[in-house]
């Protein structure tokens, strides 16, 4: 029975593989963050007319969908992202498992 430990090297050492359903987490989090930064940036880009002319009235639903998906994205890729590179109090068991 493994339990998600592999051997590194001859002398029985083992490290601790990170399960799969965190990968899934983390990557749902990071395309969280991307899709909704581009649907705020859709949204705004419609509501100042720039680019989108006579969608004037969708801007600030697409704002506030996009701003339902940043949020939570954001958050958890900054966890995953400071856990990753160890800094004290994160950890990747604060990343909600899915």
């Amino acid at each position: 029975m493994n339990h998600g430990y592999q051997p590194v090297n001859q002398q029985k050492t083992y490290e601790k593989l990170p399960p799969p359903s965190l990968r899934n987490a983390v990557l749902l989090a990071i395309v969280l963050f991307l899709l909704g930064s581009f649907v705020i940036t859709v949204g705004i880009l419609c509501r100042l007319e720039i680019y989108f002319v006579g969608f004037k009235d969708r801007g600030i639903p697409l704002i506030l969908l996009g701003s339902v998906m940043f949020l939570p994205g954001f958050y958890e890729t900054r966890i995953a992202y400071l856990s990753f590179r160890g800094e004290k109090g994160f950890r990747y068991s604060r990343i909600p498992k899915f």
